[in-house]
């Protein structure tokens, strides 16, 4: 019997991710047995909602901050649920849209203590900001050291038997890591993707073969380690895929990882903030590319 881990889940989302984003959140959801509704209903337990939907109030953020069960929550609750082992449903604390929390935090930071020198409300803030912002890159610098040492373990840079990292005819090698960091909330996640070739024509088509001259067969995959240090893998393209099929799925998971295209001037920055992944060189990469 088919394991069914969203089966207590009825998602709704508000549709302004993009068509290929749309179409993965239906599918991911009654693929691992929970129900997709395209509009609020009283069975609706979470509403995935970008942070520009949340800040605007659309009619669905509206309607379902009317009802004390349904949870809105960034895409990344939905993704990194799936991406577990068991792809059992995670918390929502981490994820939710939540501005009455956020109020209650910032609060808590303006309060000061009895007989002190008193401070404004703006200076408090700026001065609240400053500190948590000093903290958060101390706190993103102490757990950046310890993610290297996680992904050294875990080899986020790895092998696929039968098969080298794919390098072009311009000598890039397709190793490519994404990092996404938040210095306020003091978390900091890594990804790599990784694009292969394989070491021989085994994988070729057929009338090739009978020349004598079969293609490369390919292939794309995705480790990602995330806040807590567990690691992750996801089949971009799977193997014996054709080069042009391999590198038009890269693309495609490099953009809604980052929010940008691959190979123009913004990849190296995302669109849409901390939902945003940010692709930096690194130096094993390199290494990690020779056959």
């Amino acid at each position: 019997m088919p394991r069914r881990p969203f089966s207590k889940v009825v998602l709704c989302s508000t549709h302004d991710f993009g068509p290929d984003r749309n179409g993965q959140i239906q599918r991911w959801v009654e693929s691992n047995g929970g129900r997709y509704s395209s509009s609020m209903t009283p069975e609706v337990t979470h509403l995935v909602a970008t942070e520009q939907a949340f800040k605007q109030q659309v009619d669905l953020v509206r309607q379902v901050r009317q009802s004390k069960k349904t949870k809105i929550v960034t895409f990344d609750w939905l993704e990194d649920s799936l991406l577990r082992k068991s792809r059992k449903p995670l918390p929502t604390d981490k994820y939710e849209h939540d501005d009455q929390k956020r109020r209650s935090r910032k609060k808590r930071q303006n309060r000061q203590p009895r007989g002190g020198m008193f401070i404004g409300n703006s200076e408090a803030k700026s001065v609240n900001e400053t500190a948590a912002v000093a903290g958060g890159c101390a706190e993103i610098a102490k757990y950046g050291a310890a993610l290297d040492r996680e992904a050294q373990r875990n080899e986020l840079d790895w092998k696929m038997e039968g098969y080298h990292i794919y390098c072009d005819a311009n000598g890039f090698t397709y190793a490519v890591n994404l990092v996404r960091q938040d210095i306020l909330a003091k978390f900091s996640e890594r990804c790599m993707i990784q694009v292969f070739e394989s070491d021989d024509d085994r994988d070729g088509d057929d009338d090739d073969n009978a020349a004598g001259n079969k293609p490369y067969a390919y292939a794309a995959e995705c480790r990602y380690l995330d806040r807590n240090g567990e690691v992750h893998s996801l089949m971009v393209a799977p193997r014996g895929s054709s080069l042009d099929l391999t590198m038009d799925l890269f693309r495609r998971y490099f953009r809604n990882r980052c929010g940008v295209e691959w190979g123009t001037e913004g990849e190296r920055a995302g669109s849409r903030g901390g939902e945003c992944f940010v692709y930096q060189a690194a130096a094993k990469v390199e290494a990690a590319g020779s056959k």
